[in-house]
Protein backbone atom coordinates (compact mmCIF):
# COMPACT_ATOMS: atom_id res chain seq x y z
CA UNK A 1 0.00 0.00 0.00
CA UNK A 2 2.90 2.36 0.80
CA UNK A 3 4.40 1.72 -2.63
CA UNK A 4 1.08 2.57 -4.33
CA UNK A 5 0.74 5.82 -2.37
CA UNK A 6 4.30 6.76 -3.32
CA UNK A 7 3.56 5.96 -6.97
CA UNK A 8 0.44 8.14 -6.90
CA UNK A 9 2.44 11.00 -5.37
CA UNK A 10 5.18 10.77 -8.00
CA UNK A 11 2.73 10.34 -10.89
CA UNK A 12 1.95 14.08 -10.85
CA UNK A 13 5.33 14.54 -12.50
CA UNK A 14 3.92 13.21 -15.77
CA UNK A 15 1.16 15.81 -16.33
CA UNK A 16 3.55 18.50 -15.05
CA UNK A 17 6.23 17.52 -17.58
CA UNK A 18 3.65 17.43 -20.39
CA UNK A 19 2.39 20.86 -19.27
CA UNK A 20 5.95 22.17 -19.30
CA UNK A 21 6.60 20.89 -22.82
CA UNK A 22 3.35 22.40 -24.15
CA UNK A 23 3.42 25.52 -21.96
CA UNK A 24 4.01 28.08 -24.73
CA UNK A 25 1.65 26.44 -27.21
CA UNK A 26 -1.29 26.36 -24.77
CA UNK A 27 -1.61 29.88 -23.30
CA UNK A 28 -5.18 29.22 -22.18
CA UNK A 29 -3.91 26.47 -19.89
CA UNK A 30 -0.87 28.28 -18.51
CA UNK A 31 -2.61 29.20 -15.27
CA UNK A 32 -3.48 25.57 -14.70
CA UNK A 33 0.06 24.55 -15.67
CA UNK A 34 1.47 26.82 -12.96
CA UNK A 35 -0.78 25.05 -10.46
CA UNK A 36 0.65 21.69 -11.57
CA UNK A 37 4.24 22.92 -11.24
CA UNK A 38 3.54 24.17 -7.72
CA UNK A 39 1.74 20.94 -6.80
CA UNK A 40 4.86 18.97 -7.80
CA UNK A 41 6.98 20.99 -5.37
CA UNK A 42 4.52 20.47 -2.54
CA UNK A 43 4.16 16.77 -3.33
CA UNK A 44 7.94 16.38 -3.21
CA UNK A 45 7.98 18.13 0.17
CA UNK A 46 5.20 15.86 1.45
CA UNK A 47 7.03 12.72 0.30
CA UNK A 48 10.37 13.86 1.75
CA UNK A 49 8.96 14.82 5.16
CA UNK A 50 6.87 11.66 5.23
CA UNK A 51 9.85 9.40 4.57
CA UNK A 52 11.87 11.29 7.19
CA UNK A 53 8.93 11.01 9.61
CA UNK A 54 8.85 14.78 10.05
CA UNK A 55 5.78 16.80 10.95
CA UNK A 56 4.30 18.10 7.70
CA UNK A 57 0.89 19.33 8.87
CA UNK A 58 2.03 22.92 8.40
CA UNK A 59 2.77 22.11 4.75
CA UNK A 60 -0.87 21.17 4.27
CA UNK A 61 -1.93 24.65 5.41
CA UNK A 62 0.37 26.34 2.89
CA UNK A 63 -0.67 23.93 0.14
CA UNK A 64 -4.35 24.54 0.82
CA UNK A 65 -3.98 28.31 0.45
CA UNK A 66 -1.70 28.04 -2.60
CA UNK A 67 -4.03 25.58 -4.30
CA UNK A 68 -7.02 27.83 -3.73
CA UNK A 69 -5.23 30.88 -5.14
CA UNK A 70 -3.77 29.19 -8.25
CA UNK A 71 -6.45 26.65 -9.13
CA UNK A 72 -9.38 28.71 -7.88
CA UNK A 73 -8.37 31.85 -9.78
CA UNK A 74 -7.96 29.84 -12.99
CA UNK A 75 -11.44 28.36 -12.56
CA UNK A 76 -12.97 31.75 -11.77
CA UNK A 77 -11.31 33.21 -14.85
CA UNK A 78 -12.92 30.48 -16.95
CA UNK A 79 -16.45 31.32 -15.80
CA UNK A 80 -18.33 33.30 -18.44
CA UNK A 81 -19.62 36.00 -16.09
CA UNK A 82 -18.45 38.91 -18.21
CA UNK A 83 -21.15 41.25 -16.78
CA UNK A 84 -20.28 40.36 -13.19
CA UNK A 85 -16.49 40.29 -13.41
CA UNK A 86 -15.93 42.36 -10.27
CA UNK A 87 -18.55 40.41 -8.35
CA UNK A 88 -17.09 36.98 -9.09
CA UNK A 89 -13.61 38.10 -8.06
CA UNK A 90 -14.98 39.73 -4.92
CA UNK A 91 -16.74 36.50 -3.96
CA UNK A 92 -13.56 34.55 -4.69
CA UNK A 93 -11.53 36.88 -2.46
CA UNK A 94 -14.14 36.69 0.29
CA UNK A 95 -14.14 32.90 0.28
CA UNK A 96 -10.35 32.96 0.30
CA UNK A 97 -10.45 35.15 3.41
CA UNK A 98 -12.70 32.56 5.09
CA UNK A 99 -10.23 29.78 4.23
CA UNK A 100 -7.39 31.88 5.66
CA UNK A 101 -9.38 32.53 8.85
CA UNK A 102 -10.20 28.83 9.24
CA UNK A 103 -6.51 28.02 8.72
CA UNK A 104 -5.28 30.48 11.34
CA UNK A 105 -7.85 29.61 14.00
CA UNK A 106 -8.26 25.88 13.50
CA UNK A 107 -7.66 23.46 16.36
CA UNK A 108 -4.77 21.01 16.24
CA UNK A 109 -5.19 18.16 13.73
CA UNK A 110 -8.53 19.45 12.47
CA UNK A 111 -9.04 20.37 8.82
CA UNK A 112 -12.07 22.69 8.48
CA UNK A 113 -10.16 24.89 6.03
CA UNK A 114 -9.38 21.92 3.79
CA UNK A 115 -12.95 20.71 3.57
CA UNK A 116 -14.30 24.23 3.06
CA UNK A 117 -11.84 24.66 0.21
CA UNK A 118 -12.96 21.31 -1.21
CA UNK A 119 -16.54 22.57 -1.32
CA UNK A 120 -15.59 25.88 -2.97
CA UNK A 121 -13.43 24.29 -5.66
CA UNK A 122 -16.05 21.60 -6.18
CA UNK A 123 -18.66 24.28 -6.89
CA UNK A 124 -16.31 26.31 -9.12
CA UNK A 125 -15.33 23.30 -11.22
CA UNK A 126 -18.98 22.23 -11.45
CA UNK A 127 -20.01 25.69 -12.69
CA UNK A 128 -17.14 25.76 -15.19
CA UNK A 129 -18.19 22.33 -16.48
CA UNK A 130 -21.83 23.42 -16.80
CA UNK A 131 -20.87 26.54 -18.76
CA UNK A 132 -18.70 24.45 -21.03
CA UNK A 133 -21.46 21.92 -21.67
CA UNK A 134 -23.86 24.74 -22.63
CA UNK A 135 -21.59 26.01 -25.39
CA UNK A 136 -22.04 25.00 -29.01
CA UNK A 137 -19.12 23.20 -30.60
CA UNK A 138 -18.38 22.00 -34.11
CA UNK A 139 -16.24 19.21 -32.70
CA UNK A 140 -16.51 16.46 -30.10
CA UNK A 141 -16.52 17.76 -26.54
CA UNK A 142 -13.98 15.10 -25.59
CA UNK A 143 -11.53 16.86 -27.93
CA UNK A 144 -11.65 19.94 -25.68
CA UNK A 145 -8.95 20.01 -23.00
CA UNK A 146 -11.18 22.00 -20.65
CA UNK A 147 -13.67 19.12 -20.49
CA UNK A 148 -11.05 16.79 -19.03
CA UNK A 149 -9.59 19.37 -16.65
CA UNK A 150 -12.91 20.61 -15.30
CA UNK A 151 -14.15 17.04 -15.02
CA UNK A 152 -10.97 15.90 -13.28
CA UNK A 153 -11.12 18.76 -10.78
CA UNK A 154 -14.80 18.10 -10.11
CA UNK A 155 -14.19 14.40 -9.50
CA UNK A 156 -11.17 15.10 -7.29
CA UNK A 157 -12.82 17.56 -4.97
CA UNK A 158 -16.08 15.62 -4.83
CA UNK A 159 -14.15 12.61 -3.58
CA UNK A 160 -11.99 14.70 -1.25
CA UNK A 161 -15.09 16.24 0.31
CA UNK A 162 -16.62 12.81 0.89
CA UNK A 163 -13.36 11.40 2.30
CA UNK A 164 -12.75 14.27 4.72
CA UNK A 165 -16.40 14.35 5.78
CA UNK A 166 -16.40 10.62 6.45
CA UNK A 167 -13.13 10.70 8.40
CA UNK A 168 -14.41 13.61 10.50
CA UNK A 169 -17.61 11.68 11.23
CA UNK A 170 -15.68 8.56 12.24
CA UNK A 171 -13.40 10.59 14.49
CA UNK A 172 -16.45 11.69 16.48
CA UNK A 173 -18.03 8.26 16.61
CA UNK A 174 -17.18 5.00 18.31
CA UNK A 175 -16.28 3.37 14.99
CA UNK A 176 -12.63 2.40 14.54
CA UNK A 177 -11.13 2.35 11.07
CA UNK A 178 -7.65 2.06 9.66
CA UNK A 179 -6.65 5.49 8.37
CA UNK A 180 -4.43 3.92 5.73
CA UNK A 181 -7.53 2.90 3.77
CA UNK A 182 -8.49 6.55 3.41
CA UNK A 183 -4.95 7.44 2.33
CA UNK A 184 -5.13 4.63 -0.25
CA UNK A 185 -8.47 5.96 -1.50
CA UNK A 186 -7.07 9.50 -1.66
CA UNK A 187 -4.08 8.27 -3.66
CA UNK A 188 -6.41 6.44 -6.07
CA UNK A 189 -8.43 9.62 -6.65
CA UNK A 190 -5.27 11.64 -7.27
CA UNK A 191 -3.99 9.03 -9.71
CA UNK A 192 -7.24 9.15 -11.67
CA UNK A 193 -7.26 12.95 -11.91
CA UNK A 194 -3.62 13.05 -13.01
CA UNK A 195 -4.49 10.69 -15.88
CA UNK A 196 -7.37 13.00 -16.88
CA UNK A 197 -5.02 16.00 -16.82
CA UNK A 198 -2.59 14.19 -19.13
CA UNK A 199 -5.43 13.48 -21.56
CA UNK A 200 -6.37 17.17 -21.41
CA UNK A 201 -2.96 18.33 -22.63
CA UNK A 202 -3.00 15.81 -25.45
CA UNK A 203 -6.39 16.97 -26.73
CA UNK A 204 -6.79 18.51 -30.16
CA UNK A 205 -8.26 21.72 -28.79
CA UNK A 206 -6.19 23.17 -25.89
CA UNK A 207 -8.00 26.48 -26.49
CA UNK A 208 -5.93 29.61 -26.98
CA UNK A 209 -8.54 31.79 -25.33
CA UNK A 210 -10.89 31.13 -22.45
CA UNK A 211 -14.02 33.24 -21.79
CA UNK A 212 -13.57 36.11 -19.35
Amino acid sequence: MLEFNLLASCFILIPAVVAGILFRSTPALQGFSLYLFTAVLFEAAFVYTGLKRLNNWWLLDFYCLTEYILLGSWLVNSLAFSKWRKLKWSVFAGLGAIILWLTLYKQDFTLPHVNFQNVVLLILSGLALVFLLKQDFNYALTSDSRFWIFGGIFIRFSCLFLIFTLTTFLQHSDESVNGMYFIYLLSSVNLLTYVLFIIAYLCKYPHRLLPR
